[in-house]
C-alpha cells in the first residue's frame, strides 16, 4: 500500500461516473460541514411554511389538488426531479385542519418488511407516502395493498398524498378504480422557481434578465427541482461570504459545486505526485471545515494506516501546514479551520478517492476508526468523518461493509466512538435506498442480547435524526431495547420521553403493549404501561380534537393491559395504580367515571378473584357502588 497515494491513475479511468445507478444525493455531507441534522421532518409545520413560500407548482397540480379533495388519496407520476415530493407535501399542507395531524409513512412493517399498515391510520391525518425508491420487483407488492389501505383512509377522514414509483418501460400496473387517485405531474419552470426562491431570501436577491450566464447554463441541463432550490440556497450563502463581490460572482461561485465534472477533479488530483499531499487532500475532504491540528493528525494517522514511509527529514526542514495547505488549494480562516473551496469539490475529492482507489477503502474504514480517538477531533468532526464515509460506502452499496466497521470501531474503541458510530448508522437508516435494510438490521440489533457498546450505539440511532423521521420505528426499537436491558436503563426514559411526546405515538405504544403483554409479560411492559396509562395523560387532548380515552381502540387496549395485569402480574405492582384510576373516576364527569369502571370492570371479568380484589380496591371510593353493580352485571348476578 505504500504507492497507493503516488501511483498515476491511467487516463482511462477518469470518468464523470460516480457509481452505479441513479444518483440521488439527498443527503449533505457533500455541501456543508453544520448540516449533518438533514431534512428529517418533511411535514414539519414549520418547514412546510418555508417550503409554501417558494413552492412554485408544477404543471398538473390543480388537477391533483382535485383528486385529493375528491377521493381523499392522490397518486402522483412524473418523471425524478419534477418535485413530486414537495408537491405531495404542500396538497397535505393545504389542509389546514390536518396540519398538526401530518405524519409520513413506511410502505414498510416494524422489521423493514414491505407493508402499509392501516392499522395505525388515526382519525384525521394527512398522510405522505413516499414510494418513489420502490424497485420495481417490490412495487407490485405495495401497489395491492394501496385499494385497501385507500379504504382506511376514506372511513376515518384523512387525506393521503402517496408519491409513486418511475419506470421507463411499461406502465405502473394501476388499473380499475385505483387510477382514479392517479394525477400526472410535470416540471415547472425552473427559471422562474429559482427567482421565486431568491426573491424570497432575506434580504431578497433579484437577478438580472437574463440570467448570468453560469446560471443559464446550468438550467440548460434540465436538473432536478430540489437542485434549483439547492442553487438558490447556495447564491444566498455565497452573498452572504462574500457582500463585496458583484451578483454575477455569487452565482459562478454558487454554481461551481453543480457543474463541477469528476475528470476536472481527477486531473487536479493527479497533479499532486507527491502522495503525502494527496493524503492531505482527501483527510480534508473527510474532515472539511476542522481545525488545521485535527487535519493534520488525522493525515498522519492515515499515512500510517496505509503503510506509507515516514518522513525521515528534521522538523525543521519539512514544509509547515500552510505550504502543505497551499499546495492543494486550502487556506485556513481566522479561527484555525481549514475547508476545500466549496463542500461541493469535498464530495468530489471523497468520490474520486472511493472510485477509482477500490483497494484502499477497507483501509479507510481502518483509519476511521483509528481517527475516532484522536483527541485532537471534537465530537462533531467524529460524527462528520464517520458520516462522510457513510456517504461513500453507501454509495457503492455495500451496507454490511459500513455495519461490519461500526461494530469494529465499537468493540476496539468502545465509548468514544458512540456518537459517531451511530452518526454512521443514521445515514443508513435514512438512506433512500439502503435505508430499509439499515432499518432491518437495527430491528434484528433491538431483539438481539446486544453487547453494552452498540446498545448505547442503537439507543443513540433512536435519540436523534432517525426519530424525527420515522417516530414509530424508534419507538419499536426502543421497546425491544428496552426489553432486554436492565431496569433503569436509558432506553426507557427515551422511550417514555417519545412516547408521551405526541398523541399520535401514545396511542402507538398503547397498542403494542396491549399486543404484547399478554404474549410475553416483560417486566419492563408492565412499568411501560403504568407510566404510559396516568389518567391526566390519557384525559388530556393536548391539540387533537379528542383525547386518548375518547378513542374506543385505546380503551380495549386499556382493558387488555389491565386483564394481563389481573391474571399474571402480583397486585402489589399495580394496586397503587388501580387507586389512582379510581380516585380519578371519584372526580370525574359521569361520561369519563364510567369509562375508567367500564375498562376495570371488563378486565375482570371472568375472573372471579380479580373482581373481588378490584370490589375490595373500590370501598371506600365514590365509584364503589358502581363498581360492585357492573361486576355483579358482569358475572350475572341480578341487581337489587
Amino acid at each position: 500500500m505504500s504507492d497507493t497515494f503516488n501511483q498515476s491513475l491511467a487516463s482511462d479511468h477518469i470518468t464523470a461516473h460516480t457509481g452505479s445507478g441513479t444518483q440521488n444525493n439527498h443527503y449533505y455531507y457533500g455541501q456543508t460541514r453544520r448540516s449533518r441534522e438533514q431534512n428529517v421532518q418533511p411535514l414539519a409545520e414549520d418547514h412546510l411554511l418555508w417550503l409554501h413560500q417558494r413552492f412554485v407548482p408544477p404543471e398538473g397540480l390543480d388537477r391533483a389538488r382535485e383528486t385529493l379533495a375528491n377521493t381523499h388519496t392522490v397518486l402522483l407520476q412524473g418523471t425524478p426531479g419534477v418535485g413530486r415530493n414537495a408537491a405531495a407535501r404542500m396538497l397535505l399542507f393545504e389542509y389546514r385542519t390536518l396540519r398538526r395531524s401530518l405524519r409520513e409513512v413506511l410502505p414498510e412493517d416494524d422489521r423493514g418488511r414491505l407493508f402499509l399498515d392501516a392499522q395505525q391510520i388515526e382519525q384525521g391525518e394527512g398522510l405522505l407516502l413516499d414510494l418513489s425508491t420502490l424497485t420495481p420487483d417490490r412495487w407490485p407488492r405495495i401497489r395491492d395493498m394501496l385499494a385497501g389501505y385507500h379504504a382506511v383512509v376514506r372511513e376515518k377522514g384523512c387525506r393521503l398524498a402517496a408519491v409513486l414509483p418511475y419506470q421507463e418501460a411499461g406502465d405502473l400496473g394501476i388499473h380499475g378504480a385505483l387510477a382514479l387517485h392517479l394525477a400526472g405531474l410535470k416540471r415547472p419552470d425552473a427559471e422562474k422557481a429559482l427567482r421565486h426562491a431568491l426573491r424570497k431570501a432575506a434580504p431578497p436577491l433579484q437577478l438580472s434578465s437574463p440570467l448570468p450566464d453560469p446560471v443559464t447554463a446550468f438550467l440548460r441541463t434540465t436538473p432536478p427541482m430540489h437542485q434549483v432550490g439547492a442553487l438558490a440556497l447556495q447564491i444566498v450563502t455565497v452573498r452572504k461570504e462574500r457582500p463585496n463581490e458583484s451578483v454575477d460572482a455569487w452565482c459562478k461561485s454558487a454554481v461551481e459545486p453543480f457543474v463541477r465534472q469528476p475528470v476536472q477533479v481527477a486531473q487536479e488530483i493527479l497533479r499532486l505526485t507527491d502522495g503525502r499531499a494527496r493524503a492531505l487532500l482527501l483527510t480534508l475532504a473527510m474532515l472539511d471545515g476542522s481545525r488545521t491540528d485535527a487535519v493534520y493528525e488525522a493525515c498522519e494517522s492515515l499515512l500510517e494506516t496505509v503503510e506509507f514511509p515516514p518522513d525521515e527529514r528534521p522538523l525543521l526542514e519539512r514544509e509547515d501546514l500552510s505550504e502543505r495547505f497551499g499546495e492543494i488549494a486550502a487556506t485556513p480562516d481566522e479561527h484555525g479551520r481549514v475547508a476545500l473551496p466549496d463542500s461541493g469539490k469535498a464530495l468530489a475529492v471523497r468520490t474520486h478517492f472511493w472510485n477509482n482507489m477500490p483497494g484502499l477503502r477497507d483501509q479507510l474504514g481502518n483509519w476511521v476508526g483509528k481517527a475516532l480517538t484522536l483527541r485532537t477531533l471534537s465530537e462533531e468532526d467524529r460524527c462528520d468523518l464517520a458520516g462522510r464515509f457513510a456517504e461513500q460506502t453507501l454509495r457503492i452499496s455495500r451496507a454490511e461493509d459500513l455495519f461490519a466497521h461500526v461494530r469494529s470501531w465499537v468493540a476496539q474503541n468502545g465509548a468514544p466512538v458512540t456518537a459517531a458510530a451511530a452518526q454512521a448508522v443514521t445515514y443508513g437508516a435514512l438512506h433512500p435506498e439502503m435505508g430499509r435494510t439499515f432499518r432491518s438490521e437495527l430491528y434484528q440489533w433491538a431483539t438481539s442480547r446486544l453487547e453494552p457498546g452498540l446498545a448505547q450505539v442503537l439507543l443513540e440511532v433512536c435519540k436523534g435524526p432517525f426519530a424525527q423521521r420515522y417516530p414509530e420505528q424508534a419507538l419499536v426499537r426502543l421497546h425491544h431495547l428496552t426489553r432486554r436491558q436492565p431496569r433503569g436503563h436509558a432506553a426507557e426514559t427515551e422511550l417514555l420521553d417519545r412516547a408521551t411526546s405526541t398523541h399520535h405515538l401514545h396511542r402507538f405504544m398503547l397498542n403494542r403493549l396491549a399486543e404484547g403483554l399478554p404474549k410475553y409479560c416483560f417486566s419492563s411492559d408492565t412499568r411501560l404501561f403504568l407510566a404510559l396509562s396516568t389518567p391526566d395523560a390519557l384525559a388530556d387532548a393536548r391539540d387533537r380534537p379528542r383525547s386518548l380515552l375518547d378513542d374506543r381502540t385505546v380503551r380495549e387496549n386499556l382493558t387488555e393491559c389491565w386483564e394481563t395485569l389481573f391474571d399474571r402480574v402480583p397486585p402489589p405492582q399495580w394496586r397503587d395504580h388501580a387507586e389512582v384510576w379510581l380516585s380519578t373516576a371519584d372526580t370525574s364527569p359521569p361520561h369519563r367515571r364510567a369509562q375508567y369502571v367500564d375498562m376495570l370492570v371488563d378486565a375482570c371479568r371472568g375472573r372471579p378473584k380479580a373482581c373481588g380484589l378490584l370490589h375490595h380496591l373500590a370501598r371506600g371510593h365514590v365509584v364503589a357502588e358502581s363498581v360492585l353493580r357492573r361486576i355483579n352485571a358482569a358475572q350475572g348476578v341480578p341487581s337489587d
